[in-house]
């Protein structure tokens, strides 16, 4: 029955969005994916909310009979008009038969430079994306967020049944934005709950950017080649590979964010209302995964003000009704899927929609001078700076960080000389530090080889007008911007690569305007003959090595190697059990839970006294049977009542143990309360 119920549920949700899709009338093969993700995504999520309100976000029934009053309801819209039928009823185009023989003969065309820089980017980005799908499938999620907040908050909304604020022991698992945790919950439950799968969310988000990008480049209006060289090196930074096996959510957002751009783009090039609202929905999609998603705003804004201002005039003659019409409904796609996520629920608790004052203090510069602002957010961009100029994924045995180090040296020297001390920890939430080695983790990657070797250089020569490209220059000052507003908004941490994933979406299309201005002799690179031919060089060498470090990153990742290298050291992730995956990025705790497992019933009703971001996912057991009670409140002054609990699971930093108590390790024990009266 369950079966059935989840299958139902995605095949309705599916044909939904299709519809839905085709009402749109999306021009390419790439806009029709990029509205089908946003609908298909969207429509999940509102059943989620929905669900939610009626304390059934865990029945798969419910999910079933809502997915098919939905396609019921969009059935009757697009047949209720001649047009929309006819949109929705036409021939649907299958990919022929061929289509590998086509690819084959338009790869044959190419020329040499082609052919030596895409072809090793298109093998090794199919070969690390069935490497990761691998990992996905066949290993457990690990990330140290998703084990503390991510997953440990879909569990407790299954077992509460809705989206509503718990007693939590950390603040992240109630505050922070809900969307994401909608989607890996769906496809946690129709997965037969298998977590696993709860990775495919990130994945798919990959997916679905790598096109974007692809859908930009050629918006701005670069070819085909040009346009497909920049989905592949965005496709293969070290970040964007890291993230797309976990189920964090900086990705998912990535996606929304790209989605939007090129809506925003495609409204420049073709001002139809779908695309003012498509662009108003994958915004508030993105912004109701996480408040970090705000910091796109600037640059999606630049991007919409360089479309605009030259058509001022088209929109004008449009109508003034017509346009505020367009913008009604985009505040509306807006809000919709924005503000319910929590941002209301964040107010009314807290006086304030991005949480508590701990929590914007830990985030935010909010409540300083205009001087400390000024003065730490100046290091701060100097410090991601430094950040980019690593040699994430290659191993970080001894030549590769003696390399890292002598990229380094000379603006380390600089820094030095005038003064500047970044690894002050005033301003930041962890230290930087200079000698921190290249990393292939979702928590400490950058973009990689690919991101100071070629990106970034691409776009200072944007920015100093020697590529001269109208709205590749937009696209470099949107990355800028982003930039800047990640560094003046709040505390340095080492671990903000992730969030660089949203300005990877306007910085990789640029790349493509690089090689389109080594193919043209009437350009400053490609007019003079030995120029040409040693950049020529120095890309096909980017590129190849650039691909390495993307194989070496996603084969031997940091805890999640799928490769056994030393079994004293590094073993393959898929050769070990789901507890040591579990605990891949914490494994002192591997012994408490190992003993939490064998003590504490599948079934058993645990209260747990713990503090912030302590491993709780895995305490529901591996199908989620356990019930979870936890025993502080971080958004309540008092403690929660337990009553009926058969266990206590708790820290001796906030409850001293007694003689019956049993130690599980680190400062954890357990205590059985079945036959305490």
């Amino acid at each position: 029955m369950g079966i059935l119920c989840a299958a139902t549920s995605v095949l309705a949700t599916g044909l939904a969005s299709l519809l839905a899709t085709r009402i749109c009338r999306p021009s390419s093969a790439v806009e029709f994916v990029l509205f089908y993700f946003c609908t298909f995504t969207g429509f999940v999520i509102i059943i989620g909310y929905s669900l939610s309100s009626m304390d059934q976000l865990a029945s798969l029934a419910h999910w079933c009979i809502v997915s098919t009053l939905l396609l019921f309801v969009v059935s009757i819209i697009a047949l209720s008009n001649a047009n929309l039928r006819r949109s929705c009823l036409q021939k649907v185009s299958l990919p022929r038969i061929s289509a590998l023989t086509d690819l084959k003969d338009w790869y044959s065309q190419l020329s040499f430079f082609y052919k030596a820089t895409l072809g090793p980017l298109m093998l090794t980005a199919i070969v690390v994306n069935l490497a990761n799908l691998v990992l996905i499938l066949f290993s457990a999620p690990s990330n140290w967020d998703s084990m503390t907040y991510h997953l440990a908050r879909v569990a407790y909304y299954i077992q509460h049944g809705n989206l509503s604020y718990f007693d939590a022991n950390y603040w992240a698992q109630v505050v922070h934005p809900k969307n994401s945790a909608v989607l890996m919950l769906y496809s946690f439950l129709v997965g037969g709950r298998n977590e696993s799968l709860t990775q495919l969310v990130q994945f798919a988000s990959y997916l679905v950017a790598i096109l974007a990008v692809y859908g930009i480049s050629r918006r701005v209006g670069f070819g085909k080649q040009s346009s497909l060289f920049s989905s592949l090196v965005f496709a293969l930074l070290i970040e964007c590979l890291m993230e797309s096996s976990t189920t964090q959510n900086d990705m998912l957002i990535a996606a929304y964010i790209a989605c939007a751009a090129y809506f925003v783009l495609s409204w420049g090039e073709t001002p139809a209302r779908k695309y003012i609202v498509a662009a108003s929905i994958a915004t508030g999609l993105a912004i109701g995964v996480k408040a970090s998603a705000l910091l796109a705003l600037p640059s999606l804004l630049v991007i919409a003000v360089y479309v605009s201002v030259p058509k001022a005039a088209r929109m004008y003659r449009l109508g003034v009704g017509n346009l505020a019409f367009s913008l009604i409904l985009a505040v509306v796609g807006l809000c919709t899927f924005c503000l319910p996520s929590g941002y209301l629920e964040n107010y009314a608790i807290f006086g304030n929609p991005l949480g508590s004052k701990e929590v914007t203090r830990i985030h935010s510069f909010g409540g300083e001078s205009v001087g400390y602002i000024l003065s730490n957010g100046s290091k701060n961009v100097v410090r991601f700076a430094f950040e980019f100029l690593s040699l994430d994924g290659l191993p970080p045995e001894r030549h590769v960080r003696q390399a890292q180090r002598l990229i380094r040296k000379l603006p380390e020297k600089i820094m030095r000389s005038l003064g500047i001390d970044l690894e002050t920890t005033q301003g930041c939430r962890a230290a930087f530090t200079y000698e921190k080695p290249p990393r292939a983790q979702e928590g400490g990657s950058y973009w990689g080889i690919f991101g100071f070797a070629l990106i970034w250089p691409v776009l200072l020569l944007l920015a100093l007008g020697i590529i001269r490209s109208p709205p590749a220059r937009v696209l470099s000052i949107a990355t800028i911007l982003f930039l800047l507003v990640q560094s003046y908004s709040g505390p340095y941490d080492p671990w903000r690569g992730r969030h660089f994933l949203v300005s990877a979406v306007f910085a990789a299309p640029v790349v493509g305007c690089f090689l389109d201005c080594l193919n043209n002799k009437n350009s400053p690179l490609g007019g003079n003959v030995r120029t040409r031919m040693l950049l020529n060089v120095c890309l096909v060498g980017i590129v190849i090595v650039g691909c390495v470090s993307a194989g070496c990153g996603v084969a031997f990742r940091e805890h999640r190697a799928l490769f056994t290298i030393d079994r004293a050291s590094t073993q393959s992730v898929l050769s070990l059990d789901r507890l040591v995956q579990l605990t891949a990025n914490r494994p002192s705790y591997y012994g408490p839970l190992q003993k939490y497992e064998a003590l504490v019933p599948e079934n058993a009703v645990v209260a747990v006294y713990l503090g912030d971001a302590q491993y709780e996912y895995p305490l529901f057991g591996e199908r989620l049977t356990r019930t979870i009670i936890p025993v502080r409140s971080v958004w309540k002054d008092s403690q929660s009542a337990c009553t009926d609990v058969e266990y206590l699971l708790f820290s001796d930093s906030f409850l001293r143990p007694i003689d019956t108590d049993i130690h599980l390790g680190e400062d954890w024990y357990l205590r059985d309360c079945r036959d305490t009266p």
